[in-house]
């Protein structure tokens, strides 16, 4: 059902989740006390961790480890397994703080990077054995830096918002090219390439939000547009896009904060089916 139809979007099955797919009030309190407030959420990012995985075992024997955004109190909240949830952080333009953080990614290897917007700086933290801890400012000097992105070869993708640019990094945090052409202050970013373990079309290409968070672009890895759609080609007045994700087949996702929505595209950004509706329910 997940793969043959893919305007279907579903709530996880029972035994991936134990019924738990939503993070209410109850299950904060239950992990991180009456005292923690979700504040100003922003960007959050599943990875499967290689440090979970039993390699001696062909079944499915770890899972998503979850970082999230609370840009309001400064701090990225993370689970590790079932059985904990752990805060990194405070406000502030120190080590181990942030302001204003916003976009969130990470990958398998436990590299954890945060687009500290306030700071204007990109941080990298490590995720070792449960735990989060500070690793470095990863580049500094940015013009409000939004979102970030990582692909398998540890490139890290960063859009400048205040400079309407995409800046591309090696692993070191050195500059390898970037672009300002057909950008308009953009905001969220993801990335897929060929060498990606969950990539079925073994396609290179990322996807910008833009233009006021009402347009996404599709680039290929260089930089050369490859499509664009808007608010308004897909039967909307108006829309606010707010971050991205690519899946195994490349179908693009876009939260909507002012429709309430999830959009969902193919990989040639063709329109396929919007998802959810205002409420707190199911």
């Amino acid at each position: 059902l997940f793969f043959s139809d893919p305007t279907t979007l579903l709530i996880p099955p029972f035994k991936h989740t134990l019924g738990i797919h939503r993070t209410s009030k109850f299950f904060i309190n239950l992990f991180l006390g009456p005292k923690f407030q979700i504040n100003e959420p922003e960007g959050i990012v599943a990875v499967r961790m290689k440090e979970g995985d039993n390699p001696n075992t062909a079944t499915d024997d770890h899972l998503l480890t979850l970082f999230a955004v609370n840009s309001g109190t400064g701090q990225i909240v993370y689970n590790c397994g079932l059985a904990k949830v752990g805060i990194f952080g405070k406000l502030g333009k120190g080590d181990e703080e942030f302001f204003n953080p916003r976009g969130i990614t990470a990958n398998p290897d436990g590299d954890v990077y945060i687009a500290d917007t306030g700071n204007d700086r990109i941080v990298k933290l490590k995720f070792h054995k449960g735990e989060l801890r500070w690793e470095r400012v990863f580049a500094d000097s940015l013009n409000e830096p939004f979102a970030v992105a990582v692909d398998s070869k540890k490139r890290v993708y960063v859009t400048e918002k205040g400079n309407s640019k995409i800046t591309v990094f090696d692993s070191l945090g050195n500059i390898l090219y970037q672009w300002q052409q057909n950008l308009a202050n953009p905001t969220a970013i993801a990335v897929i390439d060929q060498d990606d373990l969950w990539n079925f079309y073994q396609e290179n290409f990322l996807v910008v939000v833009d233009k006021s968070n009402k347009r996404i672009n599709k680039f290929n890895l260089n930089g050369r547009l490859l499509n664009t759609v808007d608010a308004r080609m897909i039967g909307l007045a108006e829309a606010d896009f707010g971050y991205l994700a690519i899946d195994y087949y490349a179908n693009v996702y876009v939260t909507d904060r002012l429709n309430h929505q999830i959009h969902k595209f193919d990989r040639s950004l063709n329109y396929l089916i919007s998802f959810g509706k205002e409420g707190t329910k199911d």
